[in-house]
């Protein structure tokens, strides 16, 4: 690194330290992304990174990094204690405070555990932040500060003023011995997507950059091929294509040339042009990887059931960095429910990448598929301090927290998706299911209904609104909803066991007594097994058959590793103690599902 690179380097450095003291962290947290993509090893960096993130937990992560490079970095060690992640004492590292039970049948939904008082720093919030800064004397004195951040000038699109979309409430007061504080949560109201919402590119602070191309290198009339890419970068392709034949007439066998030109036919869906464009440029190089991952894109933009994995691979083959050509396959891979194959692909453009903000997203997100969602966590924070400017990973980490049942730290990123990907059912999914784990059932049912105006014959959206009208106490509709969603995939547990259960609260045991012994065949674990049966002799009871209801009991009572609420209320009822069929009788949520279709 030159001396006018360090100078440069030196200068952000300061405005960003600077911009801290100032109160703003949008600007704060833009600077120190573009150092750290510059320097991933400067532990100045990754301090003063932990001190405008949006949460302890991001802020652990940057401290952590330092203690990776620098083991007795004295700083980032305090910061941990005062987390209560180190003991300074011995050295120990500590758990996160985080305790996890899954919810009896019993309970609400939105009684959930806690990681105790995170998402310090939040854009979407006005509230006091705790940053740990460090300072570093002339004469080598350290010392570290508590500062409080107020980011109220921050304005989220959906809280600024004279919008009446989102509204702050409380949320569920858990009774936990590690959560004692409510903490506001937005709560969707009318739309989370006002028409004068501001730019998204405005909202990060960040200036948005294109990618950059694969691999083009120098070649005759390089101002003509410069332009090319500049034009279509700009949109402007006819301008590219003059410039593209320009450079052909003077290199008729360049491969990128005529890779670039096929690239221009396919974004004017000129699609046989951009096919023989992509071919011409296979048969002068066969080894130029971007020609097979080009044809590979026109095949899915063309023909979506066109197997094009098989080009992707080739492209790999002959460029096992081509990280584009990981990205992309392993998104066919998950397409095809294939998770683990894609966190493979993931893993290996991440040994390659380490610090490629959407590859950590895409890692992130095949992880959470895979049951690793606390890595999956790490590294979506790690590619949000990177660059903040990509949607997805706004998604990856509402699923990451949803995933992790931590519901509420999961709304804030999930609203910033959902404005500005409105069309995207995946975010108003998972937004659905984080307001029912927060216990905002009627803000639930809105969102689920997004999901479903999306599409209508939804699987997914239609489960997440039946479940969101259960909770509510709308029976009926919660019934119309779920039988969609159970007629389409009768072998699923995870739609036959809520539609039982809703038909039995809409007051119709008998449909409920069938349904739910459909669940207990599908069930893939005892707690889902014992579930379903449960519910199944609360059936047989309203139905007014409590000899069946007695087998049902009697079964669940022998049940191996059946949990201690079933066990308790079979022995209650078989005991003569059975409450009278009804509402007090009937358990009113449902165990949260985690099997996929």
């Amino acid at each position: 690194m030159d001396l006018s690179t360090d100078m440069a380097e030196d200068t952000m450095f300061s405005e960003a330290v600077s911009a801290v003291h100032a109160g703003e962290v949008m600007r704060a947290r833009d600077l120190l992304s573009r150092l750290l993509r510059a320097d991933s090893s400067n532990a100045d960096y990754w301090l003063w990174m932990s001190a405008v993130v949006d949460s302890e937990r991001e802020s652990v992560f940057c401290l952590r990094s330092i203690t990776k490079m620098h083991p007795n970095h004295p700083l980032a060690k305090l910061g941990l204690s005062v987390m209560g992640q180190v003991s300074l004492a011995n050295g120990r590292e500590g758990t996160l405070k985080q305790q996890r039970s899954i919810p009896m049948p019993h309970q609400s939904a939105g009684r959930i555990n806690s990681m105790g008082e995170w998402w310090k720093v939040h854009r979407n919030r006005e509230n006091a932040a705790m940053a740990i800064l460090g300072f570093a004397a002339v004469t080598v004195i350290l010392a570290i500060v508590i500062l409080q951040v107020r980011i109220s000038a921050i304005q989220m699109p959906f809280l600024s003023p004279g919008h009446t979309a989102v509204a702050a409430v409380p949320s569920v007061t858990i009774t936990s011995t590690t959560e004692s504080v409510a903490r506001p949560v937005p709560t969707l109201r009318e739309t989370v997507n006002p028409s004068n919402q501001i730019p998204f590119s405005t909202f990060v602070g960040v200036i948005l950059t294109p990618t950059s191309w694969y691999v083009l290198t120098p070649m005759p009339l390089t101002n003509a091929f410069s332009q090319a890419i500049q034009a279509y970068d700009e949109g402007r392709y006819d301008d590219a294509l003059n410039d593209l034949r320009q450079v052909l007439s003077v290199d008729p066998k360049s491969a990128q040339a005529h890779y670039l030109s096929a690239e221009v036919y396919r974004k004017q869906w000129k699609m046989k042009e951009a096919l023989d464009e992509y071919e011409l440029a296979i048969s002068l190089d066969s080894n130029y990887a971007p020609a097979y991952f080009g044809r590979a894109m026109w095949s899915k933009q063309n023909n979506p059931d066109n197997d094009y994995v098989k080009d992707l691979t080739l492209a790999l083959g002959h460029d096992p960095n081509f990280i584009d050509a990981y990205i992309e396959r392993a998104e066919w891979y998950s397409d095809r429910g294939d998770w683990e194959t894609a966190r493979q692909d993931m893993e290996r453009a991440e040994q390659i990448a380490p610090d490629n903000a959407l590859v950590l997203i895409r890692l992130g997100r095949a992880q959470i598929q895979t049951n690793q969602a606390d890595k999956a966590l790490d590294n979506i924070i790690r590619a949000q301090i990177i660059d903040p400017t990509i949607l997805e990973g706004y998604l990856a980490m509402g699923e990451a927290y949803d995933e992790l049942k931590l519901y509420s730290q999961a709304v804030s990123p999930l609203l910033v998706y959902t404005t500005y990907g409105p069309e995207e059912i995946a975010g108003w999914l998972r937004l659905g299911e984080a307001y029912r784990g927060i216990a905002q059932y009627s803000e639930a049912v809105t969102v689920c209904s997004h999901a479903v105006d999306l599409d209508v014959n939804s699987v997914d959206a239609r489960l997440c609104r039946g479940l969101a009208f259960r909770l509510t106490g709308q029976f009926g509709a919660a019934v119309d909803d779920l039988k969609i969603a159970a007629d389409k995939t009768p072998n699923w547990y995870v739609s036959q066991f809520p539609y039982g259960c809703a038909l039995l609260e809409a007051g119709q045991p008998a449909l409920a007594v069938t349904t739910l012994g459909n669940a207990v065949k599908l069930a893939s674990s005892v707690d889902e097994e014992a579930d379903a049966m449960g519910w199944q002799a609360l059936a047989y009871e309203a139905y007014n058959s409590f000899d069946s209801a007695k087998v049902v009991w009697n079964k669940l009572m022998t049940l191996a590793g059946v949990s201690d609420y079933w066990k308790t209320t079979a022995y209650v009822h078989l005991n003569g103690a059975t409450p009278t069929p009804g509402a007090n009788a009937t358990p009113v949520g449902t165990p949260t599902a985690t099997q996929k279709p």
